[in-house]
């Protein structure tokens, strides 16, 4: 009786295990596409979700890209202005040396500046008298007409010209009769002049300057020790140099050998001038 009872659940069981196993298998199959759906769905999601991050990553390389060029071309704005600001501030350093003083202290702005020779100009001749060939007294002729003018370039401290005059007829030496004499050995005006610009330096100078100095028509170039001080609202200059009289048709003066005079002579001016 027991085994019969025992068959018989053996019997059922194996029946309902038998019935239960296509339901099973239906219900893993639905899960197993259920599976596959979710799993493609969540493929498409990472796909989705890739594209839009590689879309995003584009978006802002291209961002970077035009705040890059943005930043170029501010950069090459801001450059070209320095650039500018520096040409300006170069144009204007060179606007503001041209006002500056040179090296030796004088103003380029200044032009040169013409002189007029002014009263108190003065040329002088000096000569050696001898009594029986011994020297006695020097005689000095004085003469104030004078004219001429002179120009002086202050930017390079250069006297560009020298141009005097004297009236030969004019020389004052205290005697009447000496000054006849002198009167009758000249003929015609004696000039002094600078054959070419000389650079005197600033303020006072002494130099030998070379000039053209011409008595009775002969010309002749004479080395003068001159002490001057030129400047912009005026000069003055002294100067000396000796010459042989008989080169310039002068032939000096005797009386039967006991009273001579020497045949070199100096020459001595005294100039003021003002400005034109």
């Amino acid at each position: 009786m027991k085994f019969l009872v025992l068959a018989s659940l053996l019997v059922l069981v194996g029946a309902g295990c038998a019935g239960a196993t296509p339901a099973n298998d239906q219900e893993e199959a639905q899960n197993n596409v259920a599976q596959e759906q979710q799993d493609e769905q969540n493929e498409e999601s990472n796909d989705d979700a890739a594209e839009n991050a590689e879309d995003e990553n584009n978006e802002n390389t291209d961002d970077g890209s035009e705040s890059a060029v943005e930043t170029d071309e501010s950069s090459v704005s801001n450059d070209s202005q320095e650039t500018d600001d520096t040409d300006t501030a170069s144009n204007d350093t060179t606007v503001d040396n041209s006002n500056e003083p040179t090296e030796s202290g004088s103003d380029p702005a200044v032009s040169p500046v013409t002189y007029a020779f002014a009263n108190g100009s003065r040329v002088e001749y000096v000569v050696q008298k001898g009594w029986i060939s011994r020297p006695t007294e020097a005689v000095v002729g004085k003469n104030n007409s004078v004219t001429g003018k002179t120009t002086f370039d202050p930017a390079e401290n250069v006297l560009q010209e020298v141009s005097l005059t004297v009236d030969s007829q004019a020389f004052s030496s205290g005697s009447g009769g000496r000054d006849g004499h002198v009167r009758r050995m000249l003929s015609g005006p004696i000039t002094i002049s600078l054959p070419s610009p000389q650079n005197v330096g600033q303020g006072t100078f002494e130099k030998s300057m070379a000039f053209d100095l011409t008595i009775n028509g002969v010309a002749k170039r004479v080395l003068f020790t001159v002490n001057g001080d030129a400047r912009v609202d005026g000069l003055t200059a002294s100067g000396s140099a000796t010459i042989d009289m008989t080169q310039f048709n002068i032939e000096p003066p005797s009386i039967a050998g006991v009273y001579s005079v020497e045949k070199d002579m100096q020459i001595r001016f005294n100039l003021v001038a003002d400005v034109q």
